[in-house]
């Protein structure tokens, strides 16, 4: 199953990039591959969490697509949502596209790394994981929540939070994958999207 997933990101890559650099960008990138693993256990057609809206293989929630929300003008921080209707249905079916689910997963990986860096100054692994996975509650940001000083409240940098089960478990997978030599194997020297 492992083998079929890589051969699959290998052909993907052939498909998003020239032929050069196929080999040495999709393969090579562990955490991309240990969140796909632990969301849908490699299956293109997987839906499931939230009920049933995030499809395929990173597990892509429709809810953060405008054309699955429904503006309410009483609340326009929380919006409501019809995955029923003809846009959201065609996003969903985009999702099942296991070539889009890749590029849509990798570029929210970047995302949250651009993200992480700006808020809380650094983006490893484990901070680009806590975005994805959803894995932030309120008042944090990458798994990171802000240190107030004193009675004024003045915030003074960034103290980690606990690590929830599911970063825990895809960071495992990540770590085991970046000790398979078959990583280090094909990766050319270059900055890879979680430096």
């Amino acid at each position: 199953m492992q083998r079929k997933l890589h051969l699959a990101l290998l052909v993907l890559a052939f498909f998003l990039l020239d032929a050069r650099e196929a080999s040495s960008r999709v393969v090579a990138d562990p955490l991309l591959d240990a969140i796909i693993e632990h969301e849908s256990r490699g299956r293109a057609g997987a839906i499931g969490g939230l009920d049933g809206q995030c499809i395929g293989l990173g597990q892509i929630c429709l809810h953060t697509y405008a054309a699955c929300q429904i503006k309410d003008s009483h609340d326009p921080e929380h919006p409501a949502y019809d995955f029923e209707n003809p846009a959201c249905l065609a996003q969903k079916q985009r999702l099942l596209d296991p070539t889009e689910n890749l590029r849509v997963a990798a570029e929210s990986l970047r995302s949250w790394k651009q993200l992480c860096k700006r808020t809380v100054g650094h983006a490893g692994a484990r901070e680009i994981v806590f975005g994805y996975a959803g894995a932030d509650g309120r008042g944090t940001h990458c798994g990171y929540r802000q240190r107030t000083q004193g009675a004024s409240g003045r915030r003074r940098g960034w103290v980690p939070v606990k690590t929830p089960r599911v970063v825990r478990e895809i960071l495992d997978l990540y770590e085991h994958r970046v000790r398979r030599s078959h990583y280090r194997k094909w990766q050319r020297p270059r900055r890879s999207i979680h430096d």
